[in-house]
Order: C-alpha cells, then sequence, then structure tokens
C-alpha cells in the first residue's frame, strides 16, 4: 500500500463512522416524533377519568410497547395510574389505588401493538 491511501484510510473510516452515527440519530428521532407527548398523555388520562389532578407523567417501556404511566390525584385519598400507549394514545389500563385499598385494575395488561382487545360496556 502507498503511503497515501494509509494516510486517507483512517480518515475515510471516521466520516463512515460520522456518518453511520448521523443516520442512527436521524432514525430515532424520526421514531422519537412518531410518539404522543406526555402532555398529551396526561390530557388523555384526564379525559378518560374525567376527574382529578394530574401528579406526573412517565415514559416507559413494557413489553416492547412505548407507553406512559400518567398519575392521577382524585383526592388526598384516592389516586390513578393510567396507561397511554405512546403511539396510538388509546388508554391500555387503569388502576384505582385508595389508602388501605391498592390495585383495582380495570383495563387488561398491555400487549404488544396490534393484540390488544378493549372491552367496553356495551358489549
Amino acid at each position: 500500500m502507498n503511503k497515501k491511501l494509509k494516510a486517507i484510510l483512517p480518515i475515510i473510516g471516521l466520516i463512515l463512522v460520522v456518518l453511520i452515527f448521523n443516520l442512527m440519530n436521524t432514525n430515532a428521532n424520526e421514531d422519537a416524533d412518531t410518539t404522543i407527548s406526555s402532555q398529551e398523555a396526561t390530557e388523555i388520562a384526564l379525559d378518560y377519568l374525567g376527574v382529578g389532578t394530574a401528579i406526573d407523567a412517565t415514559l416507559m417501556e413494557e413489553n416492547g410497547v412505548a407507553i406512559y404511566e400518567v398519575e392521577i390525584e382524585e383526592n388526598e385519598d384516592i389516586r390513578f395510574l393510567v396507561y397511554v400507549h405512546a403511539e396510538t394514545g388509546d388508554v391500555v389500563r387503569m388502576s384505582r389505588f385508595e389508602e388501605g385499598y391498592e390495585g383495582i385494575t380495570t383495563l387488561p395488561e398491555i400487549l404488544p401493538p396490534g393484540e390488544l382487545e378493549l372491552e367496553t360496556e356495551d358489549e
């Protein structure tokens, strides 16, 4: 190998690494744009319950699905955790916590996208 080629190879390698890194970040940003914001998840949870004050919204992953866990306080004795699908905005699970009594789950466990079937009162 000649000297010029030996000198250029590390520079080409560095350029490739930078290009790949930028491509990965672009894909991550596109994925992030497909999710709703924590504010939107909070509004969805509050609309779903119809009562209470939002305390916190945390983005998490459960079974490979991005979910917002929104904590809502109805009063000092009653709190709710409403789980909102971060891509669709659907409420996928809700738990009610009352002082002295915990965990009345009213919706099914979170399933991978496409496998979730919510029951309604009409069914």
